[in-house]
């Protein structure tokens, strides 16, 4: 499986709510931080995929944390997912 298709497969899971948030973002941050080749991607898709990284990697289920401001919310990565699927999908 390629780079890309792993990135549309995990976030097709998600959307598909085959996985959780919580799990979404754990795998996601690891995925696109330590094994993507960027070169794979086009600026675009750069950019949009480290917004969902930035976002999933600041998502906290608890209502505590999204209080003070300093985490995201799962509405917020589920946006962000649609809109990284929808760009990765018009490749």
């Amino acid at each position: 499986m390629s780079d890309r298709e792993k990135i549309v497969d995990l976030i097709k899971n998600y959307i598909d709510e085959k996985i959780t948030t919580d799990i979404f973002a754990n795998h996601f941050t690891i995925l696109f931080s330590r094994e993507i080749d960027y070169s794979i991607l086009n600026d675009q898709e750069y950019t949009i995929l480290t917004s969902l990284q930035d976002i999933a990697s600041l998502f906290s289920p608890c209502a505590d944390g999204l209080q003070l401001q300093a985490y995201r919310s799962e509405s917020d990565v589920q946006k962000q997912a649609h809109e990284a699927f929808m760009l990765l999908s018009e490749a």
